[in-house]
């Protein structure tokens, strides 16, 4: 028997991932919530009402069960709300656009290689195809409902007119994909033979079998698109693959400095314990801002009171605005200006709170 205060917790820290949804039996639900972090974070807002109908559905509640049978009775055609509407096009755009995107870029290959461009042109569209008609077609058999398997896909092949053009018009095609399916495909799920209890254990790992499967292949699709085909712009507009920006940002020195800091921490955490980490933490990253500032100031940490206000006056006098000329100097000595006066006041404002702290102390002991 699923429980509501336990679905509640699952939903509350893993709802974006759907394991509240794997749990209450809802497999389609959980990988579709997984794939869009939790519906786009609107399904699982909607969970928070949702809940109780979903653990009453789940452990064959006579009473929902006798509605739906009504409902089936009364309507044999259901209807289609606009949250699912919303999300079979909504999935089937994400879908395809992940799908799509295992195709490198083949849009300069047209008069160079020609039948490459039409291999990497089909695939391109196939793809599309593919990953339109699965998220229609995971959406479509959520909950009460069910859709014959065919009909998305179809439906996805019919709308290759769209597809085909230079710049394909992928969010059309996506809804004609969800409108046919909402208008010809959906049909009511058939309640179990067994009213009560029907979520049974090996159901349940089967479920965890093939939402695993489900989320690894798309966590797999989604990485190998990103890393293969994915680009980044850097300055002058030129486009640099994703692989090599990572490949220069583990090469940079700013990655070095990083991990050999986190590097640092972990091996105190480990030798000495949580809080000398914590300390070392507060002074690797700097959080009051105290070594900026000092090295701001071109003074070592720990510097007198003294130091600090005679190098303030050295150094906004060196970049006070009115001794440069030119509109780009003044510019430039302006921002190193306030920057020095911001450094100036945190010291200060520290190294005073420090001597009444210390002051404080010394009153204290005298007593």
């Amino acid at each position: 028997m699923a429980s509501t205060v336990i679905a509640y917790i699952i939903w509350l820290f893993l709802g974006w991932a759907g394991l509240h949804h794997l749990y209450l039996g809802r497999v389609n639900q959980a990988i579709v919530w997984f794939a869009t972090f939790g519906g786009c974070g609107v399904g699982l807002i909607r969970d928070f009402w949702k809940i109780p109908e979903y653990v009453r559905w789940c452990n064959g509640d006579v009473s929902l069960q006798r509605k739906h049978l009504q409902r089936t009775i009364m309507k044999p055609r259901p209807g289609c709300s606009t949250f699912r509407f919303v999300g079979m096009l909504v999935m089937g755009l994400i879908a395809a656009t992940v799908f799509s995107a295992l195709v490198p870029d083949f849009s300069q290959m047209s008069m160079t290689h020609p039948f490459t461009y039409l291999i990497l042109r089909c695939t391109y569209v196939a793809l599309l195809m593919l990953g339109n008609g699965l998220g229609v077609y995971l959406v479509a058999n959520i909950g009460e409902l069910q859709c014959a398997k065919w009909y998305p896909f179809v439906a996805s092949v019919g709308i290759t007119p769209w597809l085909l053009d230079k710049h394909p018009n992928l969010l059309t095609a996506c809804f004609f994909t969800a409108l046919i399916t909402w208008y010809k495909g959906l049909r009511w799920k058939p309640l179990p033979v067994e009213m009560e209890g029907t979520y049974t254990n090996k159901k349940f790992w089967k479920n965890v079998a093939i939402y695993c499967v489900a989320c690894t292949v798309w966590l797999s699709v989604l990485f190998a698109g990103l890393y293969f085909n994915a680009t980044i712009t850097v300055e002058g507009g030129e486009k640099i693959p994703v692989r090599e920006a990572l490949g220069n940002f583990f090469r940079s020195d700013a990655w070095k400095r990083t991990k050999e800091s986190l590097w640092h921490l972990l091996t105190i955490l480990w030798r000495e314990g949580v809080w000398h980490a914590w300390s070392d933490t507060r002074r690797v990253f700097d959080f009051s801002g105290e070594i900026s500032a000092f090295k701001v100031l071109r003074l070592p940490t720990g510097a007198t009171q003294e130091e600090i206000l005679k190098q303030c006056r050295k150094l906004s006098a060196e970049h006070h605005p009115d001794r440069f000329k030119t509109p780009e100097e003044k510019e430039l000595a302006q921002e190193k200006f306030i920057e020095i006066q911001k450094a100036c006041t945190s010291l200060s404002s520290r190294q005073a709170k420090r001597a009444r702290s210390n002051t404080k102390s010394t009153d204290n002991s005298d007593l």
